[in-house]
């Protein structure tokens, strides 16, 4: 038989209705194949742990109802779906870990503190939990403790995949893989001490990504609540699609630039290995949904192909300038380096002669400002460079395709479609891999900008 991993979604393990579903497609897909099964944490267990952390930081008591209103979802899931012979068993390890948790929330209640380490703990019981439920209702599955073979290290207040350690210590673990088996996503532990870590928001698929390609796994299939990848936002926009067909580096930046489909980490793995990613609905699962792979068929040389549109809001926009930029020495590499060793995400940097333009989210902006002030006050001191200027509550609106040698083209056509729909973009940037072209709008226009390039391009 062959390996497929599947990777389910807090919405996908969410309710009996959805969990259901998800027994239903592991054991239809265990027809055929070896099947690995990755879960996130109930739907929307994760922020209410993180929330009554927060709870019991500021000595709110009410943080004990939390956990007991968590412990009960859990009970009430076991009671609806788990066969009885199961549940008794399943509730003492549940107990277990409530009890463990209360631990933990006792002693942030106590030190009015959390560390990074503490947190990390915390939000592990959320995939803990639902990992041995799932295991619990498949027929014959293995529970495997995901923390046993995703090692990482802490980096910059971050915790990083130690690759290699990771990699010998799943083939010691699947040297037999199991017909079904089921892990925990998200969490991992430190390669140093074990202690518990996590792959950050989105791991689940981070997980799930890691398996298939150290494994060799004919393919990877995430499950979530919708058809798939679309050509843009259903919410904004009404004739939106799903698309049938994408490559790595398409799905990579409709991801990066907003689209909240999967973690774009996913991509990394199975693309270094061709393995292909499927992205299905777990309430819609005879819908085709969206295919990921290396290359697709390119339309012909006369025609721009183009996938999809994505977006993002609280964006900012922080300008370098001066008369003498090119005596500044070292000025690209001194901007990514002071803001990346800070922890600032630069989403991307436009230049000319005499000017660079970061994008970087809002919420970052004054720190982002501050930093760069402190790199280059003697320049600033001496005129070499102006003061840093940023504009906060802007967007960017992305367009994903092929546009090659059509760039300026492309961009006059663009320009011309908006301007005639009153959107002024206040800049253009060419993606990397020039299958991307981004305009950064003013935040109301984003939904007029959105809805006039979807009926143009796509």
């Amino acid at each position: 038989m062959s390996l497929k991993v599947l990777k389910f979604g807090g919405t996908s393990v969410g309710t009996v209705e959805s969990i259901s579903l998800l027994k239903g497609i592991v054991e239809h897909e265990a027809q055929t194949d070896d099947i690995i099964v990755v879960v996130s944490a109930l739907g929307g267990l994760t922020d209410r742990l993180i929330a009554t952390a927060d709870m019991a930081k500021g000595r709110d008591e009410a943080y004990l109802a939390e956990v007991t209103a968590m412990q009960k979802r859990h009970h009430d899931m076991i009671d609806a779906i788990v066969a009885p012979h199961r549940q008794e068993s399943l509730k003492q390890y549940i107990d277990a870990q409530f009890a463990d948790l209360s631990d933990l929330y006792s002693t942030i209640y106590n030190e009015q503190r959390a560390s990074l380490e503490t947190m990390a703990a915390v939000v592990s019981f959320g995939e803990l939990l639902s990992s041995n439920l799932t295991a619990n209702i498949i027929e014959g599955a293995v529970w495997k403790d995901s923390r046993e073979f995703i090692k990482t290290e802490t980096r910059h207040s971050r915790f990083t995949i130690c690759e290699d350690l990771t990699a010998q210590l799943l083939h010691d673990a699947f040297l037999s893989v199991p017909h079904i088996t089921v892990c925990p996503g998200f969490i991992s532990s430190d390669c140093h001490d074990g202690h518990v870590t996590n792959l950050g928001r989105g791991g689940s698929d981070f997980t799930a990504a890691i398996l298939a390609a150290e494994l060799g796994a004919e393919a990877l299939e995430i499950w979530t609540d919708v058809d798939g990848f679309m050509t843009a936002d259903p919410r904004i926009i009404a004739e939106a699609h799903t698309i049938v067909d994408m490559s790595y580096s398409d799905a990579m930046e409709l991801c990066n630039y907003g689209a909240k489909v999967i973690y774009p980490p996913t991509l990394y793995p199975v693309c270094q290995k061709k393995i292909p990613i499927y992205v299905k609905n777990t309430f819609h699962a005879s819908h085709c949904g969206t295919r990921i792979v290396n290359k697709i068929a390119a339309l012909p040389s006369s025609r721009l192909s183009f996938c999809g549109l994505s977006s993002m809001k609280e964006i900012s926009v922080l300008s370098i300038k001066g008369p003498e930029m090119q005596g500044v020495y070292g000025l690209h590499r001194r901007i990514a380096s002071c803001l990346l060793e800070k922890g600032v995400e630069i989403l991307f940097m436009d230049s000319s002669d005499d000017s660079i333009s970061l994008i970087v989210r809002d919420a970052a902006c004054a720190d982002a400002v501050g930093y760069l002030h402190d790199e280059f006050q003697n320049a600033v001191r001496n005129g070499r460079l102006h003061p840093i200027g940023a504009r906060s509550g802007l967007a960017t609106v992305t367009l994903v395709g092929s546009i090659a040698d059509s760039y300026d083209i492309l961009r006059e056509r663009i320009s011309a479609v908006l301007a005639r729909a009153e959107v002024n973009p206040i800049l253009y940037h060419l993606g990397s891999e020039h299958n991307s072209i981004t305009l950064v709008v003013e935040k109301p226009q984003v939904q007029t900008a959105l809805n006039v390039l979807h009926r143009e391009f796509l």
